[in-house]
């Protein structure tokens, strides 16, 4: 007969919930040693993560490779208590002032030379720049052909003159004509346009005409030949629509209120009557003009002329 095999006691319910709240209980009533402070042992794994998180952000606010999306500058009391002053906004603005006025001085007998002279408000290292260089200009042509010539020549009433004019004076720009005349006893004296050059008040350097209203070179250059052509066909000189002589030399392209404007030279597209002609090939926004348009071409400022423009000038 086998013998009957004995099933295990089985722990009731009671018993076994019972030894659980002990345990549970022991549990809470632990703490644990953490960051220099008594931390519940339930507890532990948030106080470490929320430790974990707060030391990323603090490295990542430390660090230098990583900027910030907004900044908030101190106020002024915090600036003061920590004994440093209030920092300025690094996108402000200035406003400045800048005044030109024609100076004349004479080169020896019957000549004469006129420069523009720029001075601001405020020390400006660009509008010094613009200053110094349209002075070494004026230097320079005290040594020109024009100039030098009048001491080979012995003519009565021979004059030689160089002369800087401006065409445009708005918005931080300057154009500057520089144009030549002189007087050798013949029938009538000869103006030259020597060049036009465009200056960024702000920065000092120059800007071409084309890029200043959005276009290529070759887009002005085709402008030129047209007005040139229109200029020639009202006149009844040709009944072409571009510019006859290819050989011709290119115009000078001057900013003014009107737009770009192509000045040729004497000659250039009729008889010493017609003087140089200059052409509005465009508005300021780079804009074919839609009919022939001329600008009177002003080269002789008065002595001692004057003006100023403002503008705002970035930190």
């Amino acid at each position: 007969m086998l013998p009957v095999q004995q099933k295990p006691p089985v722990p009731s319910r009671t018993r076994t919930r019972g030894a659980a709240k002990k345990t549970l209980g022991a549990f809470l009533a632990t703490t644990v040693e953490f960051a220099g402070l008594s931390v519940p042992a339930f507890a532990l794994p948030a106080a470490i993560a929320a430790v974990t998180a707060a030391a990323i952000l603090v490295h990542v606010a430390s660090s230098p490779n990583v900027a910030s999306t907004e900044t908030q500058a101190p106020s002024q009391e915090i600036a003061e208590q920590n004994g440093s002053p209030q920092q300025e906004d690094s996108s402000a603005t200035q406003e400045v002032t800048c005044s030109f006025a024609t100076q004349t001085e004479s080169n020896g007998d019957n000549r004469e030379l006129s420069y523009i002279q720029l001075t601001s408000t405020e020390p400006n290292d660009a509008i010094e720049k613009i200053d110094q260089n349209l002075k070494s200009r004026e230097e320079a042509a005290k040594s020109s052909r024009n100039q030098t010539i009048m001491d080979e020549v012995d003519i009565p009433g021979s004059t030689a003159s160089y002369r800087q004019s401006i065409t445009y004076f708005n918005d931080g720009y300057l154009c500057v004509v520089e144009s030549e005349y002189v007087y050798f006893g013949s029938a009538h004296g000869n103006h030259l346009i020597d060049a036009a050059t465009i200056w960024d008040l702000r920065t000092g350097e120059t800007v071409t005409p084309a890029k200043f209203v959005g276009l290529s070179d070759s887009d002005l250059e085709g402008m030129a030949d047209i007005a040139a052509g229109e200029y020639l066909a009202a006149k009844g000189t040709s009944s072409s629509t571009s510019r006859p002589d290819v050989e011709a030399e290119p115009p000078v392209y001057a900013l003014t209120a009107d737009g770009i404007v192509a000045i040729f030279q004497e000659y250039e597209l009729g008889p010493y009557s017609d003087g140089m002609p200059a052409l509005v090939l465009c508005d300021l926004n780079g804009t074919k003009t839609t009919e022939l348009t001329t600008y009177q071409l002003a080269l002789a400022n008065e002595d001692n002329m004057t003006g100023q423009q403002f503008f705002s000038l970035e930190q």
